[in-house]
């Protein structure tokens, strides 16, 4: 995967540990390693609206901790 790659580059980039969270969380249900994700793609110097809106719509929310 694209993704995976691209973190092998860069373990901190924005975009592709979101896209990994998303996975984990939305599609395999792995919560912990969602979270995991989206944290270590929110550490990034460089984040956009687009990641802070992915952590807040697809993790907060359905883990209920809006």
């Amino acid at each position: 995967m694209e993704a995976e790659k691209a973190l092998v580059m860069d373990p901190f980039d924005s975009e592709s540990n979101i896209v990994l969270a998303g996975m984990a969380g939305l599609l395999n249900y792995e919560w912990p390693l969602a979270e995991k994700y989206y944290l270590k793609g929110l550490a990034s110097e460089t984040v956009s609206p687009r990641v802070h809106y992915t952590y807040a719509s697809y993790f907060l929310v359905p883990m209920g901790r809006t």
